[in-house]
């Protein structure tokens, strides 16, 4: 990882671990996103669930989860068939590490920035995802959870373009899509959300600067 995509390792990513590791009791996940490192381009990677709509990799907590980031990781980990690695790699490689830039967007939602990664790098994450959820990748021994089966494709979606159709859609009150999606809308509730912080000056303005300009969140 360049050094400049670090972790500012300020008081408030440290309130954002700190809560992390309160007992999990709410709904988690996270959202990927990374930079081009020629470009500068912004990107951010969704699931396309089997009902056809998109969404970013999150879900409810169960008994075996002792924090809110186990939550987040198991369910990455979960509808991404590993392709990010492991609940525990996921944990420890990005939630509980403090190089890693986390944006809590709302209570459990995380922007986790992957760092800068090049249009091959990025393909390696999709045909690990297709190897691991259609090609018996994993080399498990079993078959696929439903949960490791929700999402039927992800795709890396450029963060410009996307927060410009939440805004769309937002003053529209329509459902968000974006050319990468080829079929499909976003998550009702995930269109609500995401229409309302996106049109809101005032709202997440560091989900703003980097969808639209690239630059990282702290």
């Amino acid at each position: 990882m360049d050094k400049n995509d670090k972790s500012v390792k300020n008081s408030f990513s440290k309130s954002i671990r700190q809560r992390g590791m309160n007992k999990a009791s709410i709904p988690a996940g996270i959202f990927p996103c990374c930079k081009d490192p020629k470009t500068g381009q912004a990107y951010l990677l969704l699931g396309q669930e089997g009902n056809g709509k998109w969404s970013f990799f999150q879900g409810n907590n169960d008994k075996t989860d002792k924090t809110i980031f186990h939550t987040a990781a198991r369910e990455a980990s979960e509808e991404l068939c590993c392709c990010l690695g492991t609940t525990e790699e996921i944990l420890n490689n990005y939630l509980l590490n403090e190089e890693i830039r986390l944006l809590e967007i709302w209570g459990g939602g995380y922007l986790t920035y992957l760092g800068e990664l090049d249009e091959a790098e990025r393909l390696k994450i999709i045909v690990k995802f297709y190897e691991n959820r259609y090609l018996d990748g994993l080399h498990i021994g079993r078959k696929l959870t439903s949960c490791e089966k929700e999402m039927i494709r992800i795709v890396w979606v450029k963060a410009d373009i996307f927060y410009q159709a939440c805004v769309l859609s937002e003053k529209g009150k329509k459902s968000i899509s974006v050319p990468e999606f080829k079929t499909g809308v976003l998550r009702n509730w995930i269109t609500e959300f995401f229409g309302s912080i996106c049109c809101n000056e005032n709202e997440n303005k560091e989900f703003k600067d980097f969808c639209l300009n690239g630059v990282l969140f702290k």
